[in-house]
């Protein structure tokens, strides 16, 4: 406050009108406020030519989860009205779907795939399909494949004739493991408990685990890497460990408790993570092995101490 004042006489002092020191006292009190100018972060999700603009707060993002994550609001994409070139940054009606102007680039070329019940839009290449294409003299498509649901209600990866819905589970399953699957009514409303986010609200694939449980792709590849098998919920193996059990087997015949020791009597109640069947079994200080399934996914239940 004191320099301002100081300011102001310094201006009082100017051998200038006084029209002119009013103006300059004005701006002095009443600075301009620069406007910040809205710039749309880099989209790591999506690959477009074409931002949306968003119908809540007007501004422009690659893709929801960028506005979501840079918003203390949620947008509803369905809502979507308009979308913005990222190239020569016109603005345009949703359902014209491609730039309008005549000079640049993207006129008149849409995405790769669009969705008109779920405004969704990408020019995404699968990996695959890249690496095959290289691999091949005749040029093939490399946009990654997509299809609606409207079961679902959602847009799906991958060819609508490899997928089968189950109404029970209200999702998409693959066509190889629909008869097969464990159903858990309206599994697609879960989160996924790796992450807790939500499984069908979010750019991850789901993975439908072999218990019934679903988590997603990304979230299960690193949950096995960081030496997990038990799925996070009800704790059944996530993966096929007979390996895993064989190589435990062959460790014990090694390992075995001492038969002139104390533990050499004792027995153990477990119960099977897997086949949920009780039984008791000898003892032993790390390993407890069903004899129902073989397998040593099994919790202790008490041990039997003679």
């Amino acid at each position: 406050m004191a320099d301002r004042i100081q300011q102001i006489h310094a201006i009082n002092k100017m051998n200038i009108s006084q029209i002119e020191k009013s103006k300059m006292i004005f701006q002095l009190l009443n600075p301009k406020k620069e406007s910040k100018i809205h710039k749309p972060p880099h989209c790591h999700h999506y690959s477009r030519k074409y931002y949306l603009i968003a119908n809540c707060c007007k501004k422009a993002y690659g893709c929801r989860f960028c506005h979501n994550d840079n918003e203390d609001h949620t947008l509803n994409r369905k809502d979507t009205k308009q979308m913005k070139c990222t190239l020569c940054l016109c603005v345009f009606d949703i359902n014209k779907k491609s730039c309008q102007n005549s000079e640049c680039y993207n006129y008149l070329k849409p995405e790769s795939y669009f969705c008109d019940i779920c405004n969704l839009w990408f020019s995404d290449k699968d990996r695959n399909l890249v690496r095959l294409d290289s691999q091949l003299i005749c040029e093939i498509s490399k946009v990654k494949e997509c299809y609606h649901c409207d079961k679902c209600g959602i847009c799906r990866v991958g060819r609508q004739k490899d997928y089968k819905h189950c109404d029970h589970c209200n999702l998409c399953l693959h066509i190889n493991s629909f008869d097969t699957h464990n159903c858990v009514k309206n599994v697609k409303d879960e989160d996924c408990p790796i992450c807790l986010n939500n499984i069908w609200d979010s750019h991850g694939n789901p993975h439908v685990m072999k218990c019934g449980h679903t988590v997603h792709l990304q979230c299960f590849n690193k949950y096995l890497n960081e030496n997990n098998y038990q799925c996070p919920l009800c704790k059944k193996s996530m993966i096929d460990m007979t390996m895993y059990w064989k190589m435990i087997d062959s460790h014990l015949e090694n390992q075995q408790v001492p038969e002139d020791s104390e533990y050499s009597k004792w027995k153990t109640e477990i119960h099977c993570n897997d086949c949920l069947v009780k039984n008791t079994v000898k003892y032993d200080f790390v390993y407890h092995k069903c004899p129902n399934c073989s397998g040593y996914n099994t919790v202790v239940d008490n041990i039997i101490k003679k």
